[in-house]
């Protein structure tokens, strides 16, 4: 009536999304490589698996599943962290445009956080996205340095452009003191090689790189920026006032 035979079978089912599902987990070779390059390696093989069995779909889960939400989170906190330093700013300044000046230095640290890794050779993981929320609120320092002298200056009777120029002339010590302290405190940590130590290079680079760049930036594009700002709302007081005469004019409308 009919045959036994004996086979090797699952001790149990799983499913997911009402999906059979198997998992298949392996660790990486300490000192060999990190999970960042095999998973780079990997997705081409995965694809090429996806396309020669319709049916099969591959997700990678463990750490690049929390990675992944890390991410999304860490996202959120670079807005909410861009938000508070800017109501901060405005508070202190009294102004709703001064403080998108003293922002413009965010930009041009991520510009160099992204490039110092290219020029370094590591890939973008997670610790670099929180060495990024984190610069944003390093790199607005110098920025905040410059916007907070000139504003003294001008009130004290001192004209727009005058007190531009000796801000970025007085405050260029301190501004550079500042920020190489920084650099050379991660610089260390950037040239270990010990195995404990590589998975916080990334972090160390995007606040290394993207500091430094900003630095430079800063000392050129926020006086620029003070001076378009004078420009434009003298413009804007001409068309809605009319040309002051000599005796009511600023030192705002002379800019």
């Amino acid at each position: 009536m009919a045959r036994l035979t004996e086979a090797r079978g699952e001790a149990a089912i799983r499913r997911v999304n009402q999906r059979r599902a198997v998992t298949v987990s392996a660790d990486v070779a300490q000192g060999e490589s990190n999970a960042e390059e095999i998973l780079a390696s990997l997705s081409p093989l995965v694809r090429e698996l996806e396309d020669q069995h319709p049916g099969v779909r591959i997700r990678f889960g463990g750490n690049k599943h929390e990675a992944a939400k890390s991410l999304g989170s860490l996202r959120r906190d670079f807005f909410i962290a861009l938000g508070l330093v800017y109501f901060l700013l405005a508070g202190l300044f009294k102004s709703y445009v001064q403080p998108l000046i003293v922002l413009t230095a965010v930009p041009f640290g991520l510009i160099g956080a992204v490039a110092g890794h290219l020029l370094m050779g590591y890939p973008l993981t997670l610790l670099s996205v929180i060495g990024l929320v984190a610069l944003t609120g390093i790199v607005v320092n110098d920025s905040l340095i410059l916007v907070d002298f000139v504003n003294r200056e001008i009130a004290s009777g001192t004209p727009p452009r005058e007190s531009v120029v000796a801000a970025g002339v007085r405050r260029l010590r301190p501004i550079m003191l500042t920020s190489l302290t920084t650099i050379l405190g991660l610089a260390p940590l950037m040239t270990e090689t010990s195995f404990q130590a590589r998975f916080l290079i990334p972090l160390a680079i995007s606040i290394t790189f993207g500091l430094a760049f900003a630095t430079l930036l800063t000392l050129i594009v926020v006086p620029s920026s003070y001076l378009i700002l004078l420009d434009i709302r003298a413009m804007l007081r001409r068309l809605w006032h009319g040309p002051p005469t000599p005796e009511a004019a600023t030192p705002a409308d002379a800019v």
